[in-house]
């Protein structure tokens, strides 16, 4: 888990460092799947990323607080 949490953390501090990050989000979604299967869970569970994420971490037992902490 933590070297996916690495990878997580990479790709955010990449997306931040692009001039243009909604354009960088659309060719991520458009380009892989996993982000599109994220992308449709989250608009399932009612289009907020912030509480669709939250559900799913504690439908999987994970503490987000925990998370946050490894990705600072």
């Amino acid at each position: 888990m933590v070297g996916n949490l690495k990878q997580i953390k990479q790709t955010i501090d990449g997306l931040r460092q692009m001039g243009n990050p909604q354009a960088a989000y659309n060719l991520m979604v458009a380009q892989n799947p996993n982000m599109k299967k994220a992308l449709d869970y989250v608009n399932s569970n009612g289009g907020d990323p912030k509480a669709a994420t939250e559900k799913l971490l504690k439908e999987n037992g994970i503490d987000l607080s925990e998370v946050m902490a490894m990705l600072r």
